[in-house]
């Protein structure tokens, strides 16, 4: 393996700590812990795919919900804007509706076995029709 190959699996690694680490800080409702850790989450995953990466609307969208948890609802909503601006750039999908393209996403990412990430954009996309 090239060294921005091992680089990239790094950051990649690491990614999955600070993503476990923030689903932690969720749950236990520290969110501006958990957005911290899910930003550092994002740096990783930029650095080892790109910053227009596909793969990195999950954890937007994570960073978006801790935000909103503790107030920052405007940043929450530049992180969500930026997912589905992602989303639209990589699907080549015309899709207004954000809820339809989440939903569009998770099919994409059923197909790719990933079918933890692809209930959660159903579940998003679900709450999104409710608001």
């Amino acid at each position: 393996m090239s060294k921005e190959g091992q680089t990239a699996a790094r950051k990649i690694s690491l990614a999955q700590d600070f993503a476990a680490l923030g689903e932690l800080f969720c749950r236990q409702g520290r969110f501006k812990d958990a957005r911290h850790m899910h930003e550092q989450e994002l740096m990783c995953l930029e650095h080892a795919h790109g910053k227009e990466s596909r793969v990195l609307v999950p954890t937007l969208l994570n960073i978006a919900d801790a935000c909103r948890s503790y107030g920052r609802g405007p940043t929450a909503i530049l992180h969500e804007q930026r997912a589905m601006r992602v989303l639209r750039m990589n699907l080549g999908v015309e899709l207004s509706d954000d809820a339809d393209l989440l939903d569009a996403y998770a099919k994409v990412l059923v197909s790719e076995g990933n079918r933890y990430k692809a209930v959660q954009m159903n579940v998003r996309a679900q709450a999104i029709r409710c608001r």
